[in-house]
């Protein structure tokens, strides 16, 4: 029989779900602060916030880029759709 493991269980970001280091403050990929184990918010030094912020920009620039790409697939299947129905009833 095993022995039962006695390391940490993984950690996920509650944001984005990505998985975090041991020592992580915030997701590396969506910039959400992570509690400690106390359940305290960490307090970051200026380089470390600097860092927090690219990283949530670049996040959600690629999260509108998604949603824009998305809109604008569903704007053109409408207009192909009322072109078609256009088309046919011509």
């Amino acid at each position: 029989m095993k022995a039962a493991s006695t390391s940490n269980p993984r950690r996920y970001c509650t944001a984005c779900g990505a998985e975090l280091s041991d020592a992580a403050l915030f997701c590396d990929r969506c910039g959400r602060l992570v509690r400690q184990a106390d359940g305290t918010l960490p307090v970051l030094d200026d380089r470390e916030r600097r860092k927090r912020h690219a990283v949530e920009l670049a996040y959600r620039q690629k999260r509108r880029s998604g949603c824009f790409a998305v809109a604008l697939e569903l704007l053109l299947t409408a207009a192909g759709i009322g072109f078609l129905i256009w088309f046919l009833t011509a």
